[in-house]
């Protein structure tokens, strides 16, 4: 079973199958790096994420990806915390609200994230 999983910020992957680390080559590309800066529809936020998916399974070049789910939440959790907190000025229970979620849980992952 090959398992990898993504460091957002230093842009390393770690095969946890094996130990090693390497520069990631794929990674799911940033939304802003693929589109244009006008507004985006749900449907344009869905289109770049298939996009990036697909180039991903590209790149495994038929080797049989694990963890995918975890992997693309991660991802994608941490910029939006960390966009709707800026949008919020740090107004944790406005972020809260803004998201959907309870303030407590927003603070968890906010931890994860290394966010606080």
């Amino acid at each position: 079973m090959l398992m990898f999983f993504l460091n957002h910020s230093s842009n390393m992957v770690k095969d946890y199958t094996t130990g090693t680390k390497r520069k990631n080559r794929l990674a799911l590309t940033p939304i802003s790096r693929k589109l244009n800066k006008t507004k985006m529809s749900k449907e344009q936020i869905q289109e770049a994420i298939s996009k990036s998916l697909q180039d991903y399974f590209n790149v495994l070049d038929g080797q049989k990806p694990t963890g995918i789910y975890d992997m693309i939440m991660h991802t994608v959790e941490k910029p939006v915390l960390a966009t709707v907190m800026a949008h919020a000025r740090n107004n944790q229970s406005l972020a809260a609200e803004m998201l959907g979620i309870n303030r407590n849980t927003l603070r968890k992952k906010l931890l994860e994230h290394e966010l606080l």
